[in-house]
C-alpha cells in the first residue's frame, strides 16, 4: 500500500544518511589515527583518504540505486506479470440503434481479489463518454 512504501522509503533514505554519516566518519578517524601513528608518510596517507573520499561518493549513489530498486521490485513484478498476461481480442460490434445498456456488471481481477464494482447497470447513448477511474488511475 502506499502508506507501506512511504515508511520503506523514509526507512531507507535514513539509513542512506546513517551509512553516509558513518563512512564519512570512519573515513577520518582512521586517516587520523594513520597520521599520528607514521607522521613520516602523512604525505601518501592524505592521498589515500582524499581517493577514498572521491570514491565513496559514487560508491553510495550505487548503493542509493540497489536500494531504490530493491523497492521498486514488486511493481516490475507487477508489470512484468502484465506483460505476460494474454491479450484480450479487439472485435467490434456495429451498435444499431445508437444505445448500449450494461446490466449487472461485475469486475475483480481474480477470484481471490475483492470486486472493483458489482451489479453495476448503466446505458450510453450515441455521443456519451464513460470513464471509470480508480487508485491506479
Amino acid at each position: 500500500s502506499q502508506i507501506d512504501r512511504g515508511i520503506v522509503e523514509a526507512k531507507s533514505i535514513t539509513f542512506q544518511q546513517a551509512t553516509s554519516t558513518f563512512f564519512s566518519l570512519l573515513i577520518s578517524i582512521m586517516s587520523l589515527v594513520i597520521v599520528l601513528l607514521n607522521p613520516e608518510r602523512s604525505g601518501e596517507i592524505a592521498l589515500i583518504s582524499s581517493m577514498a573520499m572521491i570514491l565513496y561518493s559514487p560508491t553510495m549513489g550505487i548503493v542509493s540505486s540497489l536500494i531504490n530498486v530493491a523497492n521498486l521490485y514488486p511493481n516490475i513484478e507487477r508489470l512484468v506479470d502484465l506483460v505476460g498476461e494474454e491479450q484480450i481480442p479487439k472485435t467490434f460490434t456495429k451498435i444499431q440503434n445508437g444505445i448500449v445498456n450494461v446490466d449487472r456488471l461485475s469486475y475483480r481481477y481474480d477470484n481471490a481479489s475483492p470486486y472493483l464494482f458489482k451489479n453495476l447497470s448503466f446505458s450510453l447513448k450515441e455521443g456519451d463518454t464513460l470513464f471509470i477511474t480508480g487508485k491506479s488511475g
